[in-house]
This record gives C-alpha cells, structure tokens and sequence, in this order.
C-alpha cells in the first residue's frame, strides 16, 4: 500500500468536505445577510454575492465537483482496501467508505458550516470560485437541461409559494425570534382579507358620528376641529338620511370666508354606499380606485337601507390591529347636532 495512495484519499475527504460546506454555507446565507457583509466591506463578500447570483449553476457545480470526489472516494478505497486485506477488501471498503464519507464528509461539515454560514461561506467563495470556473462548460450543459426541461413541464409551477407555504415561514419566523407576534398576525391578516365581509367591519349607524347639514358653518366649526376626525358624514333631517361628508379642511377653508353663515350641506362631497356582503379586500381596491376614504354601508339587496359606516381606518385596523387617532384620545362629542 503506497503513503501517497493514503494521502490522495485524505485529500479527496477534505474535498468532499469543503464541496458538503460550501453548499450548506451560500445556501443558508440570506440575501440580507450577503448585503450586509458587502456593506462592511468584509474580505470574501463580493465573490460570495458574485457567487449568489446564479444560484442554479453554483448548485450544480457543487454536485458534480462533490459526486466526482466521491466516486473516486469509493474507487481509491476500494484499491487500497484489496491490496491490504485482499479479496474481502471490496466489502470493507465499502462500509468504511460509506461511513467516512457520511460523517467526515456530510455531516460534520454541513454542521459546522451552517452554525458558522457567514464565516465558512467567504472562506469557501474562493475555492467555490475556482471549480464554478473549472466545471463552468459541464455546468452550462446540465443548466440547459434542466431549463428546457422545466420549459416543457409543470416543473416550473413547483416554484410557486403557496398560502400555506408563507404561513407556515411566518410561524417558524416567530419561533426563531426573525418576526414578532405582531408581524406574524399582520400576515395571518392579510391571508383573511379577502375572506371577511364590510359588515363585519363597519361602524354601526347607530354609532355614527353625524353632522347635520342645516347648521351653519361658523356654528360646526369648533365641534369639527375637535372631533378628531377628517372626515364627517353630513344627513339632511333626520338622522340617517345620508346625503355626503364633510372635510375638516373645507370647514376650515370656509370659516375662513364669508361663508361661513351658510348652511354646512352646501360644502359636502357625494357619499356613495358599499353592499354590507362586499369583502373589505373590494372595498379597500374601490377606495383607492376612487381617492375615497370612507363609504356607507347599506343591507345586503336593499340599497336604501344604510345599516353602517365603513372607512379605511377600519379596512387597516383589520391587518395592522386598532390604530389609536386624535379621535381615540379625546372624549367623543355629541355626535348629532341638530
């Protein structure tokens, strides 16, 4: 058995290895992660997001260069394994093969590479760097196989992330301490956005901060600065009977003028009313369609009957939990005035 036999299959150990580590190191080194070593100017970092760039050729040369090392693993221990123990050494060879490889190879490696990913990665960039040249022409060939092949099969709809896939990353983020509680039922939100009803939403009309519209301006002015709202609904009679809304700014504008004795349904914008059964998801894309920040909400197939009042606010509340306004702070006020 010749020492330069054993000293070749060392070699090729710390090989398998260094293939096993590279590919666990890039691999679970996020994106953010890469940035950020650029920005530090850290040593290795720009080969390493030079590396990243082409995630599908990088995998395969890694494959290749790590099966090529392993078969020769297997075939070198296999000579060596006869000339010292003879016939039987095939059989030995393969268990110690397999064990070596496993361990010394994989595991070991890939371990430490993953627990140390940022160090191990820049460490390996250059020797990666290397075979990604080297195996570049035999890389290119199994890419192209492999494009062609999703090209003419629903392989390529495996990349798709599903609802599920995404809730299931949120969780795992919390439990990692990557997202808070919060971020992670800001998801969960957005997922039941499409699935929850106006009505489930809206401000009950029982509830609904009202101005009327006979009240003169100079008379409503202090209630609406204080109110804490933007926007007011304007009613005509009785309360209930909707006809617009009323701006803060434009109360204001108007105090401001010599318009101020005129009646407050003269300066009102048109109030248009959403089906209770409309999902918020809907509604949020018509208010942003119609610059609106709030609707009325009538009964599900009786148009004329306004059940509620729905607004952005209470759109956003549903994915960002309830946002405390100037409203919120201050005591209500007397919602109707007459």
């Amino acid at each position: 058995m010749d020492i330069t036999e054993i000293f070749v299959f060392f070699v090729l150990i710390t090989l398998s290895a260094m293939f096993s580590a590279s590919e666990t190191a890039l691999f679970s080194l996020r994106e953010s992660q890469t940035r950020l070593m650029e920005r530090n100017g850290e040593w290795g970092a720009r080969l390493v997001a030079k590396l990243k760039e082409h995630p599908q050729r990088l995998l395969v040369t890694i494959l290749i260069g790590n099966n090529i090392v392993n078969i020769s693993i297997a075939s070198l221990a296999t000579v060596i394994a006869i000339a010292y123990f003879g016939s039987i050494g095939a059989g030995i060879a393969t268990g110690l093969t397999t064990v070596v490889v496993l361990v010394l190879g994989e595991i070991f490696p890939k371990t430490f590479a993953y627990t140390y990913r940022k160090r191990v990665s820049r460490w390996m960039a250059y020797y990666m760097y290397f075979f990604y040249i080297l195996l570049y022409p035999v890389s290119s060939l199994f890419v192209w196989i492999e494009e062609r092949w999703k090209k003419y099969s629903l392989m390529s709809s495996a990349s798709v992330v599903s609802e599920e896939e995404i809730r299931i990353m949120a969780e795992l983020g919390l439990e990692h301490g990557e997202i808070d509680k919060e971020e992670r039922e800001m998801i969960e939100n957005i997922f039941e956005f499409d699935d929850i009803p106006v009505g489930d939403v809206m401000t009950p009309k029982k509830k609904i901060d009202a101005l009327s519209g006979a009240v003169p301006v100079e008379q409503i002015a202090y209630y609406v600065s204080q109110s804490g709202f933007s926007r007011l609904p304007v009613y005509d009679g009785n309360p209930g009977n909707y006809i617009g809304y009323v701006h803060t700014n434009d109360v204001m504008r108007v105090l401001n003028s010599d318009d101020r004795d005129k009646p407050l349904a003269l300066f009102i914008s048109p109030l248009t009313a959403v089906d209770e059964q409309l999902p918020i998801q809907a509604v949020f894309r018509l208010m942003g369609k119609e610059r609106s920040h709030m609707y009325l909400v009538h009964r599900a197939g009786w148009p004329e009957k306004i059940v509620g009042l729905v607004t952005m606010e209470n759109i956003l509340e549903e994915i960002v939990g309830e946002i405390e306004d100037e409203g919120d702070r201050r005591a209500k006020y007397a919602g109707r005035l007459a």
